[in-house]
Parts: structure tokens; C-alpha cells; sequence
């Protein structure tokens, strides 16, 4: 498996349940740290992807 394909991997989960959670707690987590604005386009485009990430796994556990 490529690096690139492993990145890749660790936002595609499975229905693992447990695995949605560390997702999810891992993706809060880095929101957290870059902020709810973002300082330049990169930060602000990860933003969204995380926000969008973590809504469809809190979806998938039948949280939203």
C-alpha cells in the first residue's frame, strides 16, 4: 500500500463504529486547533472538508 493510498484510506472508513468515533474525535480535534476561520485558503478548505467529514460519519452512527 502507497502512502498516498493509506491517506487516502484513513477517510474512507469502513462502518466500523468505533473507527467513526476516532474520526470524528480526531477531526474535532484539528479543528480545534486551526480555529472556526481559518487564517488563508488551505486552513478554510480544511474547514469545510473536516466539518463535511465529520457529518457524514456523525450521520453513518445515526447521530445527526
Amino acid at each position: 500500500m502507497t502512502e498516498q493510498h493509506a491517506q487516502t484510506e484513513a477517510f474512507h472508513p469502513g462502518q466500523d463504529p468505533q473507527r467513526l468515533r476516532e474520526d470524528i474525535a480526531y477531526m474535532e480535534a484539528r479543528l480545534a486547533e486551526i480555529g472556526h476561520d481559518g487564517d488563508c485558503a488551505y486552513e478554510k478548505a480544511m474547514i469545510r472538508f473536516f466539518n463535511e467529514q465529520v457529518a457524514q460519519r456523525k450521520a453513518r452512527l445515526g447521530l445527526v
